[in-house]
């Protein structure tokens, strides 16, 4: 695991499972095999409060003060120059 990315909204919690599958069909008669790699990994809440719910909730209290401006307000922002 040396080279794993580590990303700042999740935590790796030292739980890691490995299992090895051996499958036998009907058809085939080689076994196939598959291994199944289960990590355990908490997101960060702050990470996604900050970093989402809160630019969300500016943006929204923003919108809502422009339009408590009267119409002829030179206060607005605009785009034209």
């Amino acid at each position: 695991m040396v080279m794993l990315i580590t990303d700042g909204m999740f935590v790796k919690i030292n739980d890691t499972f490995v299992t090895r599958n051996i499958q036998h069909y009907q058809c085939c008669p080689e076994p196939y095999y598959d291994i199944v790699f289960t990590f355990i990994i908490r997101r960060r809440v702050l990470y996604y409060a900050f970093n989402l719910i809160l630019p969300c909730i500016l943006i929204t209290v923003l919108t809502l003060t422009g339009f408590t401006l009267p119409p002829d307000a030179g206060e607005k922002m605009s785009l034209r120059k």
